[in-house]
This record gives structure tokens, sequence and C-alpha cells, in this order.
């Protein structure tokens, strides 16, 4: 393992936690453009980590938890399940 592998973990979750991040000012939940820019710019760093790692099954779980996590404290959206 080499030393960017947190920093690409941490970007990957990074990218995830924004793309989920609400916008105050669209009350109906709808997708905004910072929430699609943000979940593009998740899975280019998703692909880049398992091409470069290959841990892609830690990620995919971690981000399970976390939306495990989202519902079970009641803070779940629409956003969470697109």
């Amino acid at each position: 393992h080499d030393m960017s592998l947190p920093l690409r973990r941490c970007t990957t979750f990074y990218f995830w936690t924004r793309a989920l991040r609400p916008d105050p000012a669209v009350a109906d939940g709808r997708a905004t453009k910072a929430s699609v820019v943000f979940g593009v710019l998740c899975g280019l760093a998703y692909v880049y980590m398992v091409a470069a790692w290959g841990g892609y099954v830690f990620v995919v779980n971690m981000i399970g938890v976390h939306a495990a996590a989202l519902c079970a404290c009641g803070r779940d959206t629409s956003k969470l399940h697109r």
C-alpha cells in the first residue's frame, strides 16, 4: 500500500457526503447542480481508487454503513437512494 491510499479513500467519502449535502433553497429534495457534480466526482474518485487499489468492497460497505446510520438517526432524505 502506498501513502496516497488514505487520500483516495477520503476523497471518495468527501465527494459522497458533499453530494448528499442539502441545499436550503431546494425544499422538495430534487437534485441540484452541485449534488450532480459531486455525485459524478464521487463516481470518478471511486473508479480511480478501484483501479489503483482494488479495495472497492471497503468503500461500498462504508457508504452502506453511512446510509444505514443516516436512516437510523432519522436523517434520511430522497437524495439518499438516488
